[in-house]
């Protein structure tokens, strides 16, 4: 996957030395996973890591660019929703990285992305995470469908551009 970078944010590929300051800022934090899915044990969140980001490289570690400090991730992937294909956006922050507008910047980065590549853009969002679903309308993204069952995820509202 090519670079995915804003002014102050990029997506870098994931090495296994970053594993220890992502489970650090937000694996192990459980209002950062609330509606990501459930906080990890470090074990599982290890496997999940490799799995995700290492094998299927679905995921990329978000960095500041001034200093390269790990605040989260996030990634772009391949996704199919009642007949559509395209791609979904999405990202996770620490929560001490909250309310900078970095969600904000990273999302339309990806959303970019996606649109320069032709295809369709979606997100995803949990139905009770309001400040994500804000974001998603902020770049443009209307919602198509609520409380949808998504495998592995659980409840989300899908977003399209």
């Amino acid at each position: 996957m090519n670079i995915i970078s804003s002014q102050r944010l990029e997506l870098i590929k994931p090495k296994l030395k970053h594993f220890e300051r992502l489970y650090e800022v937000c694996f192990s934090d459980a209002e950062v996973m609330e509606y990501v899915g459930k906080k990890f044990s470090k074990s599982v969140a290890k496997g999940f890591y490799v799995k995700y980001f290492l094998e299927l490289q679905e995921f990329e570690v978000l960095v500041l660019k001034t200093n390269q400090e790990i605040i989260g991730y996030g990634g772009v992937c391949e996704f199919e929703f009642k007949g559509f294909n395209g791609l979904e956006l999405g990202y996770v922050l620490g929560r001490k990285y909250w309310g900078f507008g970095y969600a904000t910047e990273i999302a339309k980065a990806q959303l970019d992305f996606i649109l320069d590549l032709g295809k369709m853009a979606f997100a995803t969002a949990h139905p009770n995470n309001i400040g994500s679903k804000k974001i998603l309308e902020k770049i443009g993204m209307k919602i198509v469908d609520s409380e949808v069952e998504i495998e592995d995820r659980g409840l989300r509202d899908v977003y399209k551009f």
